[in-house]
């Protein structure tokens, strides 16, 4: 039992001739050119959405290189707060915000309709920036506190960037953290701190450990060698061996504060955002009264995490029905964006979901894959802002290098087939619209009718690891025929490989949340939100099953013709992401007085892992004058150094990147689909 036949309306393969309509590539733009998107798509016209394209794809290929960008940080609270500006006449809606009756009400509404409201919103002037600042409780994740307390409903916990120049600013302003220059001073006296700790710890481990090497029989040798090996793991002493400067002033040029120029981004150390951890399910399994969501740029939260998120939503909300409490309604959402890995001397290809180009057949599936799933949950859960036009997902999604009518396509198709009476011909086509781009580059002879009538949306294959089924086109070409309890869609295989970027230390980061989580299992399933997929996804089996041999089950008992017959039975286990929100601990287990000993083992591993860093950022510095580095100068490397370089096997189509994405569209174009 390789793929399941669908069981929906649309017409089925021997439908009469008066049911067979004509469609292709040709005739699927110009209906589109005809009739335009779906109105819960976008409003603009096609030749519009492709002139926005061209100029955002300009502004991301002329943007500076990751580390040389300007940052906000000190827009928010840089001096206290004045709402009434001497001199100055507060216009009617100033007016309206800043009286207590109804002004925490107002601004809890714009807040409630996404950042981007409340963002443009405060760029209309400097007063209403100040306005809307003072208004909000604003937390400061790596101050670790509360910096402002506002009269509204609304929590805005922010990572705000500082470039490395405005940290050491303040430092001169208060160079004893007494917190006179702005409220954010006495952290970044900290960082600054922590940093010369790292370089001392840097420095004893490289002097240790060379001390050892050069008189290993000395009893003192041997004992710092043996201290060294017990503390850093094999990695971490090669790197530190690497370095071949071993005096304190080199080492200490490890320190970013010396190492990069004035406008590079601070970098927190782990050891210091390690005691500022917040986990978004636990922190939002203690808030009650949350009713809005909004998750922004985290670097550690990819697209494939939505799916977890809205499971996690429906959780949540299904624990407060009982208690009449409020639920969660809206959730905006803006996943991780990549600006690219550094190339000396050049700038490396943008792909924006990824860091590294990855294999297309799991990029461009997976990524309509989790769509669909996401669209499918939020829809039934009545979730607003998620899928809004000119939400965060929606800047998110036109971001992504990706030819311009991928995206609208793909979404005006998906609100078409499902739009309440529609006609079996008319869900035909949106179905072959939305399975448009998800095809685009993969598969061949995208304009033989012979797919549209015969083939498309026959088979809905079973996922191993999520339970779902779902469209064929939404599994790689390679798992496609494997036994249900072993294949794996697209979304999933697309999860693990977000999951696993090594990028930047990205997994080392991962792991280090886990030393406050003992009972966490990543394998484990959360509690799937509700879906109606109308015959293009739905979830098959919760049962869970080993990966080993398939269960079979009995369909056919006594005489008669299935006597006897046994078929394959679905179950899922075979899961890949590693995005279980179970047993996770609760704030209040962070916060007692038990929980001292997770705490305990956090930060000596934070420190390891800063040291790991700035060891690889110093062993790249001093490579750069040796004549091997010149040729390794094209290679991608990473915030630290690293060099990433992913094997691909022969046959591998490589996902999009901007100009990619520009000749996939001329290719489009000019054949008119």
């Amino acid at each position: 039992m390789t793929r399941k036949k669908r069981t929906s309306k649309s017409p089925q393969r021997g439908a009469s001739s008066q049911m067979r309509d004509h469609y292709n590539m040709r005739l699927s733009r110009q209906r589109l050119e005809r009739e335009g998107f779906h109105p819960a798509v976008t409003d603009q016209s096609v030749e519009q959405v492709v002139d926005a394209w061209r100029d955002m794809v300009k502004t991301q290929l002329d943007a500076p290189q990751r580390g040389l960008r300007m940052t906000r940080a000190f827009l928010l609270l840089r001096e206290e707060p004045e709402l009434d500006a001497p001199g100055d006449n507060l216009c009617a809606l100033e007016e309206l915000i800043t009286t207590q009756s109804v002004g925490p009400r107002i601004i809890g509404h714009i807040f409630a309709t996404g950042h981007m409201s409340a963002f443009n919103l405060a760029l209309t002037s400097r007063r209403l920036w100040i306005i809307l600042a003072a208004s909000v409780n604003y937390y400061d994740f790596y101050a670790g506190r509360l910096q402002n307390m506002g009269p509204s409903g609304v929590l805005v916990s922010a990572t705000p960037e500082y470039m490395l120049g405005e940290m050491l600013m303040t430092r001169v302003e208060d160079p004893y953290g007494f917190d006179t220059a702005a409220p954010f001073t006495g952290w970044h006296n900290d960082a600054i701190m922590r940093e010369k700790d790292v370089m001392e710890g840097l420095y004893n481990a490289r002097k240790a450990l060379r001390a050892a090497q050069k008189s290993s029989k000395t009893r003192d040798a041997s004992s710092a060698l043996s201290n060294v090996l017990k503390t850093f793991d094999e990695r971490l002493l090669a790197t530190i061996a690497s370095l071949k400067d071993g005096k304190k002033k080199s080492i200490s040029m490890a320190n970013q504060f010396k190492a990069f120029p004035a406008w590079r981004v601070f970098e927190p150390q782990m050891i210091f955002a390690g005691t500022r951890l917040e986990l978004l399910p636990i922190i939002l399994r203690a808030c009650p009264n949350v009713t809005m969501l909004g998750v922004y740029n985290c670097p550690l939260i990819h697209l494939g995490d939505i799916i977890p998120i809205l499971d996690l939503i429906h959780e949540i909300n299904e624990k407060r029905k009982p208690m009449n409490a409020p639920l969660i309604t809206a959730f905006d959402f803006y996943p991780s964006f990549h600006r690219s890995l550094d190339v000396r001397g050049g700038q490396s290809p943008i792909y924006g979901l990824t860091a590294d180009s990855m294999d297309l057949d799991i990029v461009q599936r997976g990524v309509y894959a989790i769509l669909l799933k996401a669209f499918l949950k939020a829809r039934c859960l009545k979730m607003s802002l998620l899928f809004e036009t000119g939400r965060a997902l929606n800047a998110f999604l036109f971001r992504l290098p990706n030819p311009p009518l991928s995206m609208p396509m793909f979404f005006d198709g998906v609100h078409r087939y499902l739009e309440s009476g529609a006609s079996s011909i008319q869900q035909r086509q949106a179905l072959f619209d939305l399975t448009k781009p998800i095809r685009f580059g993969l598969e061949p002879d995208l304009d033989d009718e012979a797919w549209y009538h015969e083939e498309m949306g026959q088979y809905l294959p079973f996922c191993g690891s999520c339970g779902y089924e779902m469209l064929y086109e939404l599994f790689p070409a390679g798992t496609r025929r494997v036994d249900p309890h072993r294949r794996v869609c697209a979304g999933c295989s697309l999860q693990r490989m977000l999951d696993e970027e090594p990028h930047d230390m990205h997994h080392r980061k991962l792991a280090l949340l886990q030393n406050l989580m003992p009972d966490w299992k990543p394998s484990d399933y959360n509690k799937d939100a509700p879906m109606n997929g109308h015959g293009l996804m739905s979830l098959m089996s919760s049962e869970q099953g080993d990966v080993g041999a398939p269960v079979m089950k009995d369909i056919g008992s006594g005489a008669g013709p299935f006597a006897g017959r046994q078929v394959t039975k679905l179950q899922r286990g075979n899961k890949c992401p590693a995005d279980s929100l179970q047993n996770l601990p609760s704030l209040r287990d962070l916060l007692d007085g038990d929980s001292q000993a997770l705490w305990g083992a956090l930060f000596p591993d934070c420190h390891r892992a800063d040291l790991y860093a700035r060891a690889r950022q110093r062993a790249d510095a001093e490579a750069r004058s040796l004549p091997e580095y010149q040729k390794t100068l094209k290679l991608p490397r990473d915030m630290y150094g690293e060099i990433w370089h992913r094997t691909r096997h022969a046959r591998e189509v490589q996902s999009f990147d901007y100009n990619a994405a520009v000749s996939a569209h001329l290719l489009m174009d000019s054949k008119g689909w």
